[in-house]
């Protein structure tokens, strides 16, 4: 490489510091234990509505919503206060080292996990909008419900495996 010692760059600490004046440096900068209950408080809503949708067949639009906005919140969780338990400290909020090797690439596992539960969630109330027509009443009930379950399960594994080092880690957010 050809690397120019007198030229300047941003690392992704300046990007994400709390200090920049930046949209992702007002999310790094998030009070956590909101941030924690709101995240969490989140995955609780999409999972309760993929169970009523699985059971009655109904609210499938409701699903892709609560799936959307879990989506949306859960990378806005990562920034700020996802990766640092996993970077163990509390001052780097950058999503794109998780998929370096020091961190065992586990931003792969967590962001295919969350964008399979987004995509599928959503996809979920997309065709919604579809099931009443006579060619497709029988096929698009059984693919939402399909559709519903993997992405509970996707939001299941993203929460587990983000929750994992705030539970198992020496690490400590608040309280400093």
């Amino acid at each position: 490489m050809a690397l120019k010692p007198n030229v300047i760059t941003s690392c992704c600490g300046t990007l994400f510091s709390t200090d920049a004046n930046s949209f992702a440096g007002g999310i790094a900068s998030l009070p956590s234990v909101p941030a924690k209950a709101l995240f969490y408080l989140s995955i609780v809503l999409v999972i309760r509505s993929g169970i009523h949708f699985l059971v009655t067949g109904r609210t499938a639009r409701v699903f892709a919503y609560f799936s959307t906005w879990s989506f949306i919140f859960s990378f806005v969780a990562v920034i700020s206060f996802i990766s640092l338990y996993f970077y163990e400290l509390p001052t780097h909020h950058c999503p794109f080292c998780l998929l370096q090797q020091e961190y065992h690439y586990i931003g792969y596992f967590l962001y295919l996990s969350l964008f399979a539960a987004g995509i599928m969630g959503a996809g979920a109330g997309v065709i919604d909008r579809f099931k009443d027509r006579s060619s497709l009443k029988s096929v698009i009930p059984g693919l939402q419900k399909k559709l519903c379950l993997f992405s509970m399960i996707g939001y299941a594994v993203f929460t587990l495996i983000a929750t994992y080092p705030m539970i198992f880690s020496g690490f400590i957010l608040e309280g400093y």
